[in-house]
């Protein structure tokens, strides 16, 4: 809806009270003003919900999250790679599923410690030094 609260229609709603602002985002001016109109969720949509809205949907919510999770710990442990080369693996509850944060640790501070000897050189820095 525009000039909503929140989404798309807050920012315009920012945007138009706050001119000073697009000197810090002059792109914003550049994109599109207003969010798609969705049209209104269709009658299968409608009755999927409301089918599932109760303790056994939960109970079968529950169930496919569980396998989903047992399905990524098992490609974890087998050490499976995406295309990318990268371990795959997921971290899941009820309301949320993302990458594993572990997998991401080792390669930033590998990037760091590349960028820390960069930086020591590009200075003339001795490491063994530092304090």
């Amino acid at each position: 809806m525009p000039g909503s609260p929140c989404g798309n229609g807050g920012l315009v709603k920012f945007f138009d009270a706050n001119n000073w602002a697009t000197d810090y985002f002059p792109h914003y001016r550049q994109r599109q003003r207003e969010a798609a109109i969705y049209p209104p969720p269709g009658l299968l949509k409608r009755v999927l919900e409301k089918l599932f809205d109760n303790k056994a949907g939960d109970r079968l919510d529950d169930f496919f999250r569980r396998l989903t999770s047992r399905r990524w710990k098992d490609k974890e442990e087998r050490g499976v790679l995406n295309d990318k080369g990268n371990k795959m693996s997921l971290k899941t509850d009820k309301h949320f599923s993302r990458p594993n944060p572990e997998n991401f640790q080792q390669k930033i501070l590998a990037v760091y410690s590349e960028k820390l000897k960069e930086f020591e050189v590009k200075w003339g820095i001795d490491p063994t030094l530092s304090s």
